[in-house]
């Protein structure tokens, strides 16, 4: 993925070790997703106060996606395991950013169908 022309798109943002993100419930601002530059961000997906799920992100990996399209609040928690760097982007210009980099695509489309799978499997668990 080329950082520059993410850069040029994006906002760079600060989080220091512990930091929320953002927070499930939460409404969602100008910034939806997020790209990691540096450091380790963990999402959390709680279905019951007993029963949740982690994904945890690494640099070069996209977050906050889930909510994009069809929703008005935050579906997750992400909070930062270390002090991180982040790129933030509104829907426009992560589409600007899709659209001309089929690979960055494909990538994203794996990584949500991952977490989508993960979070099937615990739905079927639920009582």
């Amino acid at each position: 993925m080329n950082l520059e022309l993410l850069k040029k798109e994006g906002k760079v943002l600060h989080y220091k070790k512990g930091q929320k993100i953002y927070e499930a419930k939460e409404y969602l601002t100008d910034i939806k997703v997020y790209y990691l530059v540096k450091g380790e961000v963990i999402i959390r997906k709680k279905y019951t106060p007993l029963i949740k799920d982690e994904f945890l992100i690494k640099e070069n990996e996209f977050f906050g996606i889930l909510e994009l399209y069809n929703c008005k609040t935050r579906l997750t928690d992400a909070e930062a395991l270390t002090d991180v760097e982040v790129l933030g982007f509104d829907r426009i210009s992560f589409e600007r950013i899709l659209i001309s980099n089929i690979n960055l695509s494909l990538q994203i489309i794996k990584s949500l169908s991952s977490m989508l799978r993960k979070a099937n499997e615990r739905i079927k668990q639920l009582p």
